[in-house]
């Protein structure tokens, strides 16, 4: 690895005599992690691996598999995720205890969320009902985030793609999570690109686009609500003083996050304010640096104004049945938009209602699916969710063979006869998505843009 000699020597002052231990553990190979969805399961054990400290769900292994030729990733079973930044779902228990509030339905904003890990984490540390506000500025980025959100499963979810300033215009959020775009010093280990794009103007011009999604952070959130900002780099301009910003500026109160010793996570390397670092020489895992803060109960200045009521979903009475579908737990709100039909939960329709037009909603709640004529096909969203009704459609058990040549988008041979229509396949107890069975054959559904490409060797 060839380091930039002025990134190590910004490296010194932090570390001092631990810096050739730093560099040493730069050139080791990164850990290999995932984090296990605790709402899917296979019903086997996936794989072997030694526990990640922080989270229940996280498992280190000791080799690469080929993920993409495993079926289960695609169904939603796992997600491939650095074990460091799998401290949210640690991060995001402990605010639910600091607020009592386990049980109540919280609303959540994750600004910066793509590709979704950090999201699907928070996902699992909260009550069911939660409803999660997850955007991306990018638009392919906001594509990847919201086929991964399906996978997970969850209905309580909205995918955005916006500008962080288009939440800025009235408080409604009892926690917004930034894990905000940086320089990238943590992901040096397993980024090239990372390592020959360092310079010092990087590192300054991402702590001023830090400041300014802050500010539009700040600006979303309710008044004792939490802010939860992340970076995957190192040194302090992004970090600590950031952290000390909002302290400084906006009258924040840091929190403390309890860690246990064997973690090796490190406390900050400058100031008082509480954070976590994790380094590679001394944790298992790659770059990052997390902070909670909470926003004072009497700020006056961002308090909650009128809200602009959206129309971009109307009530669709004519697929009122799909409601059939999903879990009858749930009163669901069936709504269309330009030839498709969403389930909302309520307090997702109440979400999605609030948010203003400047906020482009890419998906809400579960996609149940698209007009076709007279026809209703159903969406590929619908079979990957959690609240699919599993008696409304038949459903085919593909093996691993057949499993795969569904999600390369090939024609789909199905074991055994089963009526005409619409239905669905899994793998391992996991659905995949849906088939149009018209007897001689079936008519593959799987997404052109989810299809894998992979063959196996």
């Amino acid at each position: 690895m060839n380091l930039n000699p002025d990134f190590i020597d910004s490296m010194r002052p932090l570390l001092g005599e631990r810096t050739a231990d730093f560099i040493s553990a730069l050139e080791a190979s990164p850990e290999v992690a995932v984090r296990l969805n605790p709402r899917k399961s296979t019903g086997r054990q996936l794989f072997e691996g030694e526990p990640v400290g922080w989270c229940d769900t996280g498992l280190y292994l000791h080799g690469r598999p080929v993920f993409t030729l495993m079926p289960q990733m695609h169904g939603g079973a796992f997600y491939v995720q650095d074990a460091s930044s799998m401290i949210y779902k640690h991060i995001f228990r402990h605010i639910i205890k600091l607020t009592g509030s386990y049980g109540c339905p919280a609303r959540v904003l994750d600004m910066c969320a793509a590709p979704g890990g950090k999201t699907t984490a928070i996902i699992d540390a909260l009550d069911t009902d939660t409803v999660v506000v997850a955007n991306e500025y990018v638009g392919k980025r906001a594509s990847v985030l919201a086929e991964n959100l399906a996978k997970w499963g969850h209905p309580h979810c909205i995918v955005t793609n916006s500008d962080t300033s288009a939440f800025a215009d009235t408080s409604r959020f009892d926690i917004v999570a930034v894990d905000a775009p940086c320089s990238g010093e943590g992901m040096m280990r397993k980024d090239e690109e990372a390592v020959a794009q360092w310079s010092p103007s990087l590192v300054a011009d991402c702590a001023r686009l830090q400041r300014k999604i802050l500010d539009d952070a700040v600006a979303a959130l309710l008044p004792g609500g939490y802010l939860v900002y992340s970076t995957c780099t190192f040194n302090l301009a992004e970090n600590e003083e950031n952290v000390a910003y909002l302290v400084d500026n906006h009258g924040f109160e840091p929190v403390n996050i309890p860690v246990e010793p064997s973690w090796g996570i490190i406390p900050p390397l400058a100031g008082d304010n509480p954070c976590m670092r994790f380094m590679q020489h001394s944790t298992r895992g790659e770059g990052l640096f997390a902070a909670v803060l909470r926003k004072p109960e009497d700020d006056v200045l961002s308090a909650p104004g009128r809200l602009k009521h959206s129309q971009r979903f109307t009530a669709s009475k004519e697929w009122a049945h799909v409601r059939e579908w999903l879990n009858p737990a749930t009163d669901w709100h069936i709504r269309g938009r330009k030839g498709e039909i969403y389930a909302f939960p309520e307090a997702v329709e109440e979400m999605e209602r609030s948010l203003g037009r400047e906020v482009r909603i890419i998906s809400a709640g579960v996609p149940v699916g698209s007009t076709k004529g007279k026809d209703l096909v159903p969406a590929p969203e619908l079979a990957l969710s959690l609240d699919l009704r599993q008696e409304a459609f038949p459903d085919a058990t593909l093996g691993e063979a057949g499993a795969l040549s569904y999600l390369r988008r090939e024609a789909t041979a199905l074991p055994g006869e089963f009526r005409k229509g619409y239905m669905t396949v899994s793998h391992d107890g996991l659905r995949l998505g849906f088939v149009k069975n018209i007897g001689s054959r079936a008519n593959n559904l799987y997404p052109q843009q989810w299809r894998i490409r992979m063959q196996a060797k």
